[in-house]
């Protein structure tokens, strides 16, 4: 048996935003309003000794939300997450005690798996559920990565983008607030990108043969979000505009649920490659990071300087090869901003050349 406990919380303002790199019209976003969740379990003492695994499931989006380790003590657990639901959409709590400990949800009865629908959201949702042997087999709802058709393997990510606490805007965005048209990808699989949809939340496949899956233990997740200036329409969509980033390493071969994620400003950070010879600068530079990799965005000019763009707050160690010189490195540090445009200057990277 489980009940509902319906509260209420204020209304948020709309957004509207563009995806980075490919403008297009502002899409408008409706009012967003996001709930909070308290599940709780009781009379669960048979499962002290084992793992408990929670996962909030969608089924509007088609797209898992979280998923959660809780403990239990004495038969009783508890889980809080704040604005993890939205208004007008319908969600599963699927959650399963790891009774043989292999660390994987297997089909009743080798493991107790529960599912708890929730209907149409309208307000905060506080469930409290007991122990029951009647069970339903939602594993699906706890795998991410499976053989696709081909043999190949698929991976699903899930999340939602928020405004970091830490940005203002001057057309007042709300801290928290969900961003919509966040452009998501992961490295090395851009086109295989997604967009957030009104709620900031998205979900994302990324199919790849399977021997590149389990080779490829770790990877980038990429999350842009792009907000024209005041007053600007999409036609005057350019560079200067405002850029939100962030990035997540996730493991391929295991949970890739991200849940929240919130964004920060970017910056610019720009630098002058010179000769040790005669000081004039060297334009033909290839400017690479072990840490960011390909995703640099890198603008040069014919005097040797160079802006690499749209870096998180930060250091980075750049590696600075350039035909006919030593290869050399800098490091730049990136500091947290509220500012639009925003740029560092970092120290000139002097060349000695080739013997």
């Amino acid at each position: 048996m489980y009940k509902l406990i319906l509260t209420s919380v204020a209304l948020t303002a709309p957004i509207a935003c563009n995806k980075l790199d490919r403008p297009t019209a502002s899409s408008a976003a409706t009012n967003v309003v996001s709930r909070d969740l308290v599940f709780s379990g009781v009379q669960f003492t048979p499962h002290d000794s084992h793992p408990l695994k929670v996962a909030l499931i969608d089924r509007d989006l088609d797209a898992r939300l979280f998923i959660a380790d809780v403990g239990i003590a004495s038969g009783k657990f508890t889980l809080t997450k704040e604005k993890a639901l939205v208004d007008g959409h319908r969600y599963f709590l699927d959650y399963y005690a790891d009774v043989n400990g292999n660390q994987s949800c297997d089909a009743p009865t080798t493991d107790h798996v529960w599912r708890i629908p929730i209907d149409t959201v309208t307000s905060n949702i506080s469930i409290t559920d007991t122990h029951k042997m009647n069970f339903h087999d939602s594993c699906s709802s706890f795998r991410d990565v499976y053989a696709g058709p081909t043999g190949d393997m698929t991976v699903l990510i899930t999340g939602r983008l928020l405004l970091g606490d830490s940005v203002t805007d001057a057309r007042g965005i709300t801290p928290g607030q969900a961003l919509v048209g966040a452009n998501v990808f992961v490295e090395g699989f851009a086109d295989q990108d997604t967009v957030t949809d009104s709620t900031g939340a998205f979900r994302l496949s990324i199919t790849m043969p399977r021997d590149q899956a389990l080779l490829a233990t770790e990877r980038r997740l990429i999350m842009w979000y792009t907000q024209p200036k005041p007053g600007k329409t999409s036609a005057d969509w350019d560079l200067a505009d405002a850029r939100f980033g962030a990035t997540k390493s996730v493991a391929l071969s295991s949970n890739l649920n991200i849940g929240d994620q919130k964004l920060q400003y970017t910056k610019a950070v720009n630098f002058r490659v010179l000769s040790s010879v005669d000081q004039n600068g060297i334009s033909t530079c290839w400017i690479h990071s072990k840490t960011l990799g390909s995703n640099l965005v890198i603008w040069s000019g014919t005097d040797g300087t160079y802006t690499v763009d749209y870096l998180p707050p930060g250091s980075y160690d750049l590696a600075v090869v350039c035909p006919g010189y030593q290869n050399a490195t800098t490091t730049v540090t990136v500091g947290e901003s509220n500012a639009r445009s925003a740029s560092d200057t970092a120290p000139d990277v002097i060349l000695t050349p080739t013997p």
